[in-house]
């Protein structure tokens, strides 16, 4: 159980989304999807909070059906990979997605905080494609501010191994914590 929704400070939350279509049903597309993610909160020393996320999806289609897009998993972004802005370059949606992030948070002084973060991760194409020694990193940093009614969030990430086309860096705004 987490001690806030908005802000959690310790805590852990379990969750899991399970979609079944199989054939026979009257669905014109057959699958099988799985979505878990575990997010633990904890305080390592008196104002330092180290939060953690793990998901990971799998999907597959019957009988040469294709998952429409829409069901497929993506990362890149503000809330897992954060410095592959807008589910960009090899992070395209797939069958197949583990993302971790590792996030210390610190408060600095009246309601401003500051973040290091490392993500990492990835999206393939099938299950089968899956390898989870192939993955892309994304170290960063970030601010927080903390009004009375919301937490506003900038982050940015560092793309270390930029591929043909992609930023070295992503820059993002948000509200609440990025996980």
């Amino acid at each position: 159980m987490l001690d806030s929704i908005f802000n959690a400070t310790r805590g852990t939350l379990l969750s899991n989304s399970f979609d079944f279509a199989p054939p026979g049903i009257g669905s014109s597309i057959k699958y099988i999807r799985n979505f878990a993610q575990y997010l633990r909160f904890r305080e390592v020393r008196p104002n330092l909070v180290w939060a953690s996320a793990y998901r990971v999806g799998l999907a597959r289609g019957f009988g040469g059906s294709n998952l429409v897009p829409s069901d497929q998993f993506t990362a890149g972004g503000p809330t897992s990979l954060r410095a592959f802005i807008n589910n960009e370059s090899v992070l395209k949606p797939g069958n197949a997605m583990f993302v971790m992030n590792q996030e210390l948070r610190y408060p600095l002084f009246w309601r401003f905080g500051v973040v290091g973060f490392f993500d990492i991760g990835n999206i393939y194409e099938r299950i089968g494609t899956a390898n989870i020694f192939r993955q892309r990193y994304s170290p960063g940093f970030g601010l927080r501010l903390e009004t009375p009614f919301i937490l506003l969030r900038m982050d940015l990430g560092l793309n270390l191994w930029p591929r043909t086309g992609e930023d070295r860096r992503g820059f993002s705004f948000g509200i609440g914590q990025a996980f």
